[in-house]
């Protein structure tokens, strides 16, 4: 085999553009050659012969291979390039770009605006203002628009589909995929009028066939002719469907990934305010499960709109040259039926509205769950959170019973219509005495009513996926609408010579995070004038939210402004940005530094040395090949935050852009990074402007910018701004109550400077309760004298090493370590479980004991009376058609309405059966879904979170997205479908049998042959499906993953890379849907034949059985055949369909029996608040504890005493056990041996809610939830709102809030994007002092904070906390010099436990020398502070 026929996977590049690979997740699965000697060439449709196309032969070498071995994705052919994502992406933009020119042909008012998808490279910055958007009321907010949309289109289905078709003001998502695929789609049309043509073959045989039976002269010849006319006309019809149904999937298939594509583009253009707007879930349910219901749920069916009408129209014509008049009484029965379908439409379009709003705050509130789940457990607010989901869960229940029971009515009607349609048809005909009942006429009549009744019968579905269609459509069109950011200004007109050195500037103006800010004149910032020169270091100051990161943004084009063009602000030239909260991929970590970049072994390694990351390497099991877990779960904040900055030095760029990337590291690491990275060789002559709270490094600044409350209020040199009074200002204006603007503000606060100015010592004050803070902190006894605050200003510009600090290691050792091989440990996140071969019939028991034994029963009870009364029905018209016909010799038993009363009774009883079958199993499957969903939630919240540390947040939503849409809706439907085929092909065999017994001679071969078919298919066909499921997950976290760092990635120019990347996880989604829907063909054609012999035999028997058989039998006989042919195939399909939505449910069981953290509650052991913990003693005894059984411990045999009330502070290297410890006394990790008291109680005995609870932590990285400020800071309503304000202006936040017009009421974004990271500490520290517990853990918690409000938040912890042990995580060993004892972590051990003052007097301890590796000066000023504290 030639090596460049294999399957390779490529993705073909757009214009001009390099192809990107693929990170660690997906790049090393396209050159994994397939297993044992078999390799798959490419996808042989196309070049396969014409009849291998039409029979899908082609699909058998894929077929025997799966009937051998389970699939694997790398089994699969690729696809052809007209399948493939960046293709399909392309064409439905194109027409994208068609519709809006169309539209804005018809809207001058949009004349300026555009909805460009993604215009990163060649669009001008003028188009990419603002996308197509209706001005909206500016009070209104995005859910009152949602509502309003709703309500206003609550009309009737007709308006509806006029609306659909309608041109509209706005760009149609509708019109546009008709443009892009319509021709494709239209191909499949003749072959479904082909196919509608060839069912009418069979009522006519039919009615030739029991003529003949009628006629003794007829020959026998003729029969036979009959049976070989319906043979060929069946066998071709089934050709023509299958060649129909595969055309139409392929298309409905690349509608999706178009859309899929589409959305994925907008999301790297959306805006603050769209942001806010189109939350998480709704992004990724428009992937999940709008771009599915239109593509793949719609399109396939969607040529019935007008196929149906001519089934029926033909239909019509039939039954009147059978049944004469009577026909049209039938014809007035269904048109009497619209009406009530029109407002059944009408209703299920509303419901489902509400039903995909409800899904998508459900589903949001999961995601934001995942993403905090860590902060979750630390605070025990498990059970909150569960409450505030399942309180979401309870309402989209009760829009899907309600669209469920809707459906399962429409429904009803769609299927009682045949039936009624010939009981009034009959009894018509009953009354012309002109028309005589014959067995040809009835059974004629009766084929052309069960040709009717498909249409019919698929209408109710069709139409629910029509609505559900127009409502995706309009929820994608209206995301697609969506304001989204004006992009970085790169090019700039230079009027003089010496503006060539200009690289950025900004030129006055106001800036807004969103355009409702602009309506109402909320500027975030505020006529800001500054230049940017190449080469230079600008430096950015100023307090908690005053508009630092702001000005970055502003200069990346995140905001809005309101300047002309040519006065906009601009960067030249190459960015690299690290962002303020570090984003890192689910990558290798080399992979996080190079980001698309080139390897250079050289530059390479200067990064990680610059950086400070080559001593890491050593605690990285593989490495640079380490994979870092999802969000950077297995890395410090300083880790991340080194490695944000590292990916943006490595980068060979013109402007750096780094925002505060010192917060998060020690003062010696600091030093480390400003010198060797920011300041030194590495970015030597390169243009770098620094957002930083730290002063040390102001002086080697070129240019200092000052900003308070969104304005510049001074810049310069450091020397010249310390001559002014200027540089203070940003550390203390405001600094006591935060009152500046937010990063990305919802809202404006009142503006306050007063004060007078201290040059030198950088603290003044200029507010008036910062004068009452300082009375407070002079009052208390722990807060050191003015001379050590100076010392520990001093301290900051001399510390030179960190408590981090590693033996320096020589170039060629560090080189060796960076070639680690790559093996097991390098790989953090586990591969998805994936299971083989038949879904396990316990699944099945679950499921059904899921749905109860009641309903179960009660279903199969109602499906045997409605098919044996429907079977009642047909075999009461054969007695009566014999009748009438014995009735002309005159030997009538029983009158007509003695016929037509019995006729109509078996008939409505059919139809109550129906209905009571429908009902229940929908009841009963939603029964099933509400308790599953409510086991796996349950699971989820309470597993371990080393269970999260390997599991992407986007394989987990996928079963709470996805899997649980299929419980909820898809089984229950594809259920109810095989319980129906399954009731009317055992109804159609046993009628069968009971006319022609010799029958049974065929239908056991024909039942071996079927049972092999669907053996051999249904072996790959599950893999397919499984395949499918399993390679969505990467996908839908890959999108997550990317809506988390989108402002970074259009910082450095990757969304071409990030596209192709996701494009490429998409189309390896495609592959198993694709070539499961050409199993589904093959399948069809086989199982048709199987159907067609059945016939055939049937037919013909009857046909050798000429007048030894009634006619009215016969033809009851071969209509039976008839229909069991059209159910075997669909039965088959329906079966697959359910057990692939099965494997939802398999997937969901497994995430139902989660391994589970110990018991949350033990009762019996648990002692009220009020009993403990009173004293916050703290005693670890032989402490040892490891993360997973194969790994080292990461404690070993701890031991030490912290009694109550006493300020302990942590330290040491990277990796002693640190934060080991703090999960250890959390219970995140249980111990492996040893114990903890707290206060005497072993805290291994009573539950963890009661633990957590006890206990507060302040972590370094700041979370909050959606919702309001209230609830982030207390979700229990524990506390009265005087606590709450209490405890704000503890923190320094009460001003601030008190000035957002909605208080604590005020919305907080998703992951509290409306706030400044320093104000999110702060909110986090408000949370601590609100519980105010005996035991505090405080993790670095400032470090976002600016100098003074840090030094402020230290005197209020300080203060507060005085009667509470306090347990703190040291960075910076002057924010524990005072504390009451140091315990020294090595290793995972205890080396050193006492105060500072005894450690530091004893030169050889290990604290001592740390204090000493930070230089003379330093060190002695710490070793002064620790005898002021004391003292």
């Amino acid at each position: 085999m030639s090596e460049d026929r294999k399957n390779k996977y490529t993705v073909v590049p757009q214009q001009d553009e390099e192809l990107e690979v693929l990170g660690s997740q997906g790049s090393h699965l396209l050159d994994q050659e397939p297993e044992e000697a078999y390799c798959l060439f490419e996808n042989p449709e196309f070049s396969s012969s014409w009849f291998s196309k039409i029979t899908f032969s082609w699909l058998n070498p894929l077929l025997r291979y799966g009937a051998r071995n389970p699939l694997e994705e790398k089994d699969l052919w690729g696809l052809h390039s007209s399948d493939q994502t960046v293709q399909l992406s392309k064409a439905f933009e194109e027409s994208w770009k068609k519709e809006y020119v169309r539209c804005r042909r018809t809207d001058d008012s949009s004349q300026e605006q555009s909805v460009e998808l993604e215009s990163f490279d060649t669009q001008p910055l003028e188009s990419q203002q603002e996308p197509f958007l209706e001005e909206t009321d500016s009070n209104s907010s995005p859910v009152e628009e949602e509502r309003s949309v709703v309500q206003t289109s609550r009309k009737s289905f007709r308006s509806v589909l006029g609306d659909f078709f309608r041109s509209p003001k706005q760009p149609s998502v509708a019109f546009a995929i008709g443009r892009a695929f319509g021709w494709a789609f239209l191909k499949a049309a003749p072959l479904k009028f082909v196919y509608d043509c060839l069912q009418f073959v069979g009522p006519v045989v039919l009615n030739g066939i029991l003529v003949y039976l009628k006629d003794p002269s007829e020959s026998l010849m003729v029969g036979l002719g009959y049976c070989l006319l319906l043979t060929i006309g069946m066998s071709t019809q089934s050709l023509f469907l299958q060649s129909y149904f595969m055309r139409c999937y392929r298309v409905g298939l690349h509608v999706r990934n178009g859309i899929s594509a589409a959305v994925f583009q907008k999301s790297l253009r959306l805006d603050a305010e769209a942001r806010n707007a189109s939350t998480v879930g709704e992004m990724v349910n428009l992937i999940a499960v709008d771009a599915q219901r239109i593509g793949l749920s719609l399109f396939p069916y969607l040529h019935l709109l007008w196929s149906g009408p001519f089934q029926i129209v033909v239909s019509m014509i039939f039954l009147y040259k059978v049944i004469g008049i009577a026909s049209f009484a039938g014809l007035a029965l269904m048109l009497a039926l619209i009406p009530l379908n029109l407002v059944l439409a009408r209703i299920m379009r509303r419901l489902s509205q509400s039903l995909m709003k409800r899904k998508d705050d459900r589903v949001r509130a999961v995601n934001e769950m995942l993403l905090g789940i860590r902060q979750i457990k630390l605070f025990a607010w498990e059970e909150s959170i569960k409450k505030h989901i399942l309180a979401l869960r309870e309402l989209e229940v009760q829009s899907l019973r309600k669209l469920m029971i809707y459906n399962a009515v429409s429904g009803f009607v769609w299927q009682f219509t045949p039936v009624a349609v010939a009981a009034v048809s009959f009894s018509v005909m009953s009354l012309d005495s002109r028309i005589e009942l014959t067995p040809a006429r009835a059974f004629s009549a009766l084929t052309l009513f069960n040709i009717l009744r498909f249409p019919l019968n698929v209408f109710p579905d069709l139409i629910s996926s029509l609505i559900d269609g127009i409502v995706s459509s309009r929820r994608i069109q209206h995301f697609l609408l969506q304001t989204q950011v004006q992009g970085r200004k790169e090019d700039q007109e230079e009027n003089e010579e010496e503006e060539e050195e200009i690289v950025a500037a900004m030129n006055g103006g106001n800036f807004y995070w969103n355009r409702q800010d602009k309506r109402k004149r909320r500027a975030i910032l505020q006529d800001i004038h500054f230049q940017v020169r190449r080469g230079q270091l600008v430096a950015i100051v100023g307090s908690v939210g005053s508009g630092k990161t702001s000005i970055l943004s502003a200069l990346l084009g995140e905001m809005v402004d309101d300047l002309p063009p040519e006065r906009k602000a601009f960067v030249k030239g190459k960015v690299a940005y690290s962002p303020q909260i570090p984003w890192v991929i689910n990558q290798t970590l080399r992979e996080n530094i190079l980001f698309g970049e080139e390897y250079n072994e050289e530059r390479y390694y200067q990064t990680l040395e610059s950086c400070a990351l080559l001593p890491d390497l050593d605690m990285l099991p593989a490495g640079d090949k380490t994979e870092i877990g999802e969000k950077g779960i297995n890395l410090s904040g300083g880790q991340k935050a080194r490695i944000a900055l590292a990916r943006a030095c490595y980068r060979d760029s013109d402007v750096y852009m780094l925002d505060d990337p010192l917060s998060a590291v020690d003062t010696h690491v600091a030093k480390q990074l400003f010198d060797m990275a920011i300041d030194g060789p590495l970015l030597k002559g390169k243009t770098r402007i620094l957002v930083t709270h730290h002063i040390d490094f102001l002086s080697k600044a070129d240019n200092i910018l000052v900003v308070h409350q969104g304005k510049l209020v001074d810049q310069g040199k450091f020397d010249d701004l310390i001559t002014r009074a200027s540089i203070g200002s940003f550390f203390q204006s405001s600094a006591a109550q935060s009152s500046s603007p937010p990063r990305k503000a919802l809202n404006e606060p009142h503006l306050v400077s007063t004060g007078e100015q201290t040059a030198i010592s950088l603290e003044q004050t200029s507010h008036p309760c910062a004068n009452g803070y300082n009375e407070r902190v002079n009052s208390s006894t722990v807060v050191p004298t003015s001379s050590s605050e100076s010392d520990l200003e001093s301290l900051e510009q001399e510390e030179t090493t960190s408590v981090d600090d590693t033996k320096q290691q020589t170039k060629e050792s560090q080189l060796q370590q960076l070639e680690k091989p790559q093996n097991d440990k390098a790989k953090l996140t586990i591969d998805e479980e994936r299971f083989t071969g038949r879904v396990k019939f316990s699944i099945y028991i679950a499921y059904f004991m899921a749905v109860g034994v009641f309903f179960f029963t009660l279903t199969i009870f109602s499906g045997t009376c409605a098919q044996g009364l429907r079977i009642a029905v047909d075999a009461w018209l054969s007695a009566w058609s014999d009748d009438s016909a014995s009735s002309r010799s005159g030997s009538a038993a029983h009158s007509t309405l003695y016929y037509v009363t019995i006729y109509i009774a078996l008939a409505l009883g059919n139809a109550v059966f129906i209905l009571l079958r429908q009902l229940i199993w929908i009841l009963g499957g939603l029964s099933a879904a509400q308790g599953m969903h409510l086991r796996m939630l349950n699971t989820v919240i309470r597993a371990p979170m080393r269970f999260f540390d390997a599991t992407p947040v986007g394989r987990i939503l996928n079963r709470f997205a996805k899997d649980q849409e299929a419980l909820d809706r898809s089984l229950p439907q594809s259920m109810s479908s095989v319980f129906n085929s399954l009731f009317t092909m055992i109804g159609g065999i046993l009628v069968t049998m009971f006319v022609t017994p010799l029958i049974v001679l065929v239908l056991i071969p024909l039942g071996w042959i079927y049972r092999l078919i669907s053996t051999f298919y249904l072996q790959t066909n599950r893999e397919l499906k499984r395949l499918e499921s399993i390679t969505r997950s990467p996908f839908l976290a890959h999108f997550g993953e990317t809506l988390n760092g989108v402002s970074c990635i259009r910082a450095f120019d990757a969304q071409s890379m990030f596209r192709n990347q996701n494009f490429a996880l998409l189309d390896k989604n495609s592959k198993p849907t694709l070539y499961s829907v050409a199993c589904n063909r093959w399948l069809g054609i086989r199982l048709d034949i199987v159907g067609v012999c059945l016939v055939s035999v049937a037919s013909l028997l009857a046909t050798l059985a000429k007048g030894h058989i009634d006619s009215g039998l016969a033809g009851l006989s071969i209509t039976y055949a008839l229909q069991v042919t059209g159910t075997l195939s669909w039965f088959i399909r329906m079966s697959t369909d359910t057990e692939t939505q099965m494997n939802s449910v398999e997937r969901i069981l497994y995430y139902g029996n989660l391994e589970s953290e110990s018991a949350y509650d033990v009762p019996e052991r648990d002692p009220r608040p009020e009993q403990w913990p009173t004293k916050g003693c703290v005693v670890f005894e032989n402490v040892v504890m490891q993360y997973r059984p194969e790994m080292e411990p990461a404690l070993r045999g701890i031991s030490f005493c912290i009694r109550g009330g006493e300020k302990v502070g942590i330290v040491g290297r990277t990796g002693a056990g640190k934060s080991s410890l703090t999960l250890a006394l959390f219970r995140m990790v249980e111990l492996t041996s040893g114990r903890i008291l707290v206060d005497d109680i072993d805290i291994s005995q009573i539950g963890l809610r009661t633990l957590r609870s006890r206990i507060s932590i302040i972590t370094q990285d700041p979370i909050l939830f959606t919702g309001t400020v209230r609830s982030n800071l207390d979700p229990f309503q524990d506390f009265d709102e005087h606590r709450i304000w209490q405890a704000l202006a503890q923190a320094h936040l009460k001003h601030y809030i008190e000035s957002l017009p909605f208080g604590l009421d005020t919305i907080v974004a998703d992951g509290g994007e409306n706030f400044s990271a320093g104000q999110r500490q702060l909110l986090c520290l408000a949370r601590c002092l609100l519980r105010k517990t005996k035991i505090i853990v405080m993790d670095e918690a400032t470090a976002a904070c600016d100098m003074q409000t840090d030094e402020l938040i230290q005197h209020t912890i300080r203060r507060e906390f005085r009667d509470c042990t306090l347990i703190i995580i040291a960075h910076r060993l002057k924010t524990v010099i005072d504390a009451d004892k140091i315990i020294v972590l090595q290793n995972g051990k205890v080396v050193e436990m006492d105060s500072p003052r005894t450690l530091l007097s004893d030169p050889t301890s290990e604290f001592s020398s740390l204090v000493d590796q930070l230089g003379p000066s330093a060190a002695k000023k710490l070793r002064k502070l620790a005898q002021v504290a004391i003292v």
